[in-house]
């Protein structure tokens, strides 16, 4: 299915992302390396985690009015929802802090 999909997806860049940065967390002079993963890693988080609402939303769009209309419930509920539906494939592997050697933070 899509969410066994999307779960090997994260799986897979994780380990990708893991093994490309490998070791650059705690060497100082790798520091533009330690940005270039950070801005790769935020930026492949925000777009997987908006993209599929934003997909969605103009194929839904009929069904929400209906139901907003009959106030079954309110747009709020339908998005939390949905973005909780979404969040366990948005939990990726622990392998990347590891790899990359950067400190965990706790």
């Amino acid at each position: 299915t899509i969410t066994h999909l999307k779960c090997v997806v994260h799986i897979l860049v994780g380990v990708l992302l893991g093994l490309n940065y490998l070791n650059i967390g705690s060497d100082g002079s790798k520091t533009i390396n330690n940005l270039g993963y950070m801005v790769v890693t935020i930026t492949y988080l925000m777009f997987t985690s908006m993209m599929p609402a934003v997909l969605r939303f103009p194929t839904e769009l009929a069904v929400l009015k209906k139901e907003r209309f009959n106030n079954w419930y309110y747009l709020r509920t339908y998005y939390l929802a949905f973005m909780v539906s979404n969040c366990p494939i948005q939990v990726r592997t622990d392998f990347q802090p590891w790899s990359t050697s950067h400190p965990l933070v706790w």
